[in-house]
């Protein structure tokens, strides 16, 4: 759940701040967003977390202005594979200081309770037309776009038997034209 900073505009809050509160307490400005933490991070925060064996490899971004963050509460059922399925926000509700995806938003708004909470809608922005955060570069858009078509089997088994009978099995095994190129990488080990 991020805060956000006061704005000029009459009741729109545009800064994000940091909703780890590990190395900050929660009251600095959110510079980074980790997918795989599920959260957006200050300079500090990003920086010790991440230290951590186990969080190192996490892939960020930094976030820039106009960044719409992922939905705080959804579990993204329906949603695309990439990012564990997690919907952009549509909406801040600021009575909960939470982000909602449009799903989430009716599902937890719609009562009694909630249906009076301000809520202040982000811009329609090119996050949520392609799943990534804006200031994304061009590289890492087609990182994205190349990790949607791997595809993976088992070649050999445990009792070093191969699976496959032929090249023409193994091509349709990996989805691929037969004169596509392609890179395949096998792991063996104990």
């Amino acid at each position: 759940m991020s805060a956000q900073g006061p704005s000029s505009e009459k009741g729109v809050n545009t800064a994000l701040v940091c909703q780890e509160s590990y190395a900050c307490g929660g009251s600095e400005e959110a510079l980074f967003e980790c997918d795989e933490c599920g959260s957006l991070q200050c300079v500090r925060c990003e920086q010790e977390l991440h230290r951590q064996e186990r969080l190192k490899n996490h892939e960020r971004i930094r976030i820039g202005p106009g960044h719409v963050p992922f939905c705080d509460t959804c579990k993204g059922g329906t949603g695309s594979p990439r990012n564990g399925g997690r919907q952009r926000a549509v909406v801040r509700c600021q009575g909960c200081k939470t982000n909602l995806c449009l799903d989430c938003q009716k599902r937890s708004h719609s009562g009694v309770n909630k249906r009076k909470h301000p809520l202040t809608p982000y811009p329609p922005c090119q996050a949520r037309e392609t799943g990534l955060g804006v200031g994304v570069d061009d590289t890492e858009v087609q990182k994205a776009k190349l990790l949607e078509k791997v595809c993976s089997f088992l070649l050999v088994d445990e009792n070093e038997e191969i699976q496959v009978k032929d090249e023409d099995e193994f091509v349709k095994k990996l989805d691929c034209k037969p004169d596509e190129l392609l890179k395949v990488v096998s792991i063996f080990g104990n």
